[in-house]
């Protein structure tokens, strides 16, 4: 962290700029120097993102990204082979709901899943949506942090410089994972909607991402799997809400809790979390898994 802490002022918020297209940030980034680790840069950067709220520096970040379908560079190989005219479709319905580009981490994702999102998440409300949004703009901008402390800290020399996270990092399962059995119906729990967050020192939560469930019943992806080969995922207390009442709505079900709330401890962030949800409309029970 020394090159990153000793980088001119101009200079680092220049790149920031780049990383995440939002000057109001990068100067907050900047100017709350020295970090005294990654992981530590990594957490302050999304506060301060979130500290902004829905201003115009996540407008003005939204406006940068292309449009999911594109070749873009956060996107999979498999995109710049895909018929574009269904994303074309898709995207022309999300942004006339919302006023901005659908984001998404979209680096372990096929082109089936990230045409999905972006039907799946244009009904949703513009609040609901823009916080997702902020999410994956948040996740994106963490793994370009981590390779612009990695240039600064190692210049381009006459040998080439492996990428640092690397694109397999970022592939890597998630270091918080989960899993619904709907035990009323005896089968996987699936398109649940989960928000995962993070205590932070004052008490008050802060995002992390947001992911369904698939046909299995499992999110595997809620953060990139950079966060666990370089160590972002810290020790702390985190907690998932799983959309209960959005699920059986969808069965055309009752049920009497409509969000359930699982607040854990991680006390060794090199292990794996996996907190499972037995879940049915009138009760539910959790543990830690494997």
């Amino acid at each position: 962290m020394l090159a990153f802490n000793a980088c001119p002022r101009a200079e680092l918020v220049s790149a920031l700029v780049a990383a995440c297209h939002a000057r109001a940030w990068a100067e907050r980034v900047a100017d709350a120097r020295p970090f005294g680790s990654l992981e530590v840069l990594i957490a302050s950067a999304a506060d301060a993102w979130f500290a902004l709220g829905a201003s115009g520096a996540w407008v003005e970040a939204f406006a940068a990204h292309g449009s999911l379908g594109a070749c873009v560079a956060e996107q999979a190989d498999a995109m710049r082979a895909a018929d574009s005219t269904p994303f074309e479709a898709a995207n022309a319905a999300y942004e006339a709901r919302h006023g901005h580009k659908c984001i998404t981490f979209a680096a372990n994702k096929s082109a089936e899943r990230l045409l999905d999102e972006v039907v799946s998440r244009t009904p949703l409300h513009p609040d609901t949506e823009m916080r997702r949004c902020a999410e994956q703009t948040s996740l994106i901008t963490a793994l370009r942090l981590c390779r612009i402390v990695s240039s600064l800290a190692a210049p381009v020399s006459s040998s080439p410089q492996a990428i640092w996270p690397s694109d397999a990092d970022a592939r890597i399962v998630s270091p918080v994972t989960t899993h619904i059995l709907d035990t009323s119906l005896g089968c996987p729990a699936r398109g649940v909607t989960i928000r995962m967050e993070r205590q932070t020192a004052s008490g008050s939560w802060c995002p992390l991402a947001t992911g369904s469930t698939n046909s299995d019943g499992r999110v595997t992806d809620l953060l990139p799997g950079f966060y666990d080969t370089a160590r972002l995922f810290t020790a702390g207390i985190y907690r998932l809400t799983f959309d209960v009442a959005g699920y059986y709505a969808g069965l055309e079900q009752d049920c009497f809790y409509p969000d359930v709330v699982i607040a854990f401890r991680v006390v060794d962030p090199t292990q794996h979390y996996h907190v499972p949800l037995l879940l049915n409309p009138y009760g539910y029970s959790t543990y830690r898994g494997s």
